[in-house]
């Protein structure tokens, strides 16, 4: 288990093998040698715990940082793409459990299911007392809450790419660069704007097209990015919005979000396209869905894709506007690369606009 250790992270944070006295909680840990569960050139840094606020307590060996840290416990299934993962902004006040090699071993029963995320905090090497472990997990600030946006955002503009591409503004709320890798290798020159700019700058007469961009926390806490969706949305240029920006579109549209009962992560969620009847199987992270049924009928978007796991909704289109969201990551590396046409369209309609 491990939290994610690049800009996006709430707090640093070691690394705690899953050893085999992690598999009993709140008993001491077995008399393992470090050596046997931390790989010596890596190096363990001492015996540390696991705390969850329901006061469950895992033991465990410690290794990287030499410090504690905390936030939500989410999980992901994929077996591959460990580093975008570590390094990806959307991750921020998370601590990441990767499931694999278990993935596909097993089905799941719903009837199992007995709560949603918790809060979670790893202590540093050393610090054994399971009951203030388990109080600093309760302790911390609850992911709705906190303002995550703002720590993982560039502060100021940057253009990227080819002088005579049509220029797309791409608006950081925790921009992964293979998004603008993507919108590079289709010919775009890129603006990259920080996450407070002002629908003017955002929409600048020479912009052909605006795309906002994934990132971290809860999009109801985001009323300046929801105005500026609203003003792209009434401009009329070409629109893009995924993971969290197909929460603010979806927002602006006027419909409502909620948080998951277990977040979406994982590199293996089939979509639907309800147009074409296409299945994708798609890489994906957020805890919060767009709320299909209070779309209003005059707001002129429609659902268009939906997660074949359990219905939530994956995209919008707006029926007449060039805009379209999407839940998942079209981006995702290594994979999977089924939904790249994502941006196809998307160039395709900044081409025609």
């Amino acid at each position: 288990m491990r939290q994610s250790g690049h800009r996006s992270s709430a707090s640093g944070g070691p690394f705690v093998a899953a050893a085999e006295a992690m598999l009993a909680p709140e008993f001491e840990p077995l008399p393992i040698p470090a050596d046997a569960v931390v790989d010596s050139r890596i190096g363990a840094r001492g015996p540390a715990v696991l705390a969850l606020e329901d006061g469950t307590v895992f033991h465990g060996v410690a290794f990287g940082a030499p410090t504690s840290g905390g936030g939500d416990l989410v999980a992901n299934t994929g077996s591959t793409g460990y580093q975008e993962i570590c390094t990806d902004p959307s991750y921020a006040g998370q601590v990441v459990l990767m499931t694999y090699p278990l993935i596909g071993n097993y089905g799941r029963i719903a009837f199992d299911d007995q709560s949603g995320s918790q809060r979670v905090v790893i202590g540093a090497p050393g610090e054994m007392d399971a009951a203030a472990a388990v109080d600093a997990a309760r302790r911390v600030t609850c992911w709705e809450d906190q303002d995550f946006v703002g720590q993982v955002s560039v502060f100021e503009a940057h253009e990227i790419g080819p002088h005579d591409g049509p220029l797309v503004s791409v608006v950081d709320y925790g921009l992964k660069e293979n998004i603008v890798r993507q919108l590079l290798e289709r010919g775009a020159r890129v603006r990259v704007l920080p996450h407070t700019v002002e629908p003017g700058a955002a929409l600048a007469p020479d912009v052909r097209g605006l795309v906002l961009s994934p990132g971290p926390g809860d999009p109801a806490r985001l009323d300046g990015p929801v105005r500026l969706a609203q003003a792209a949305i009434e401009d009329g240029r070409p629109l893009l919005g995924i993971c969290l920006g197909h929460q603010i579109i979806g927002r602006a549209a006027g419909a409502s979000t909620r948080r998951l009962r277990f977040g979406h992560h994982g590199a293996n969620h089939p979509v639907k396209d309800l147009d074409t009847g296409r299945v994708l199987v798609t890489a994906q992270n957020h805890e919060v869905e767009v709320v299909g049924e209070t779309l209003p009928p005059a707001s002129g978007f429609a659902v268009s894709q939906r997660n074949l796991n359990d219905g939530s909704v994956e995209g919008l289109r707006h029926v007449s506007k060039p805009i379209e969201s999407v839940q998942y990551h079209p981006e995702g590396s290594p994979g999977p690369l089924d939904a790249l046409d994502v941006f196809d369209r998307f160039m395709a309609r900044v081409a025609g606009a």
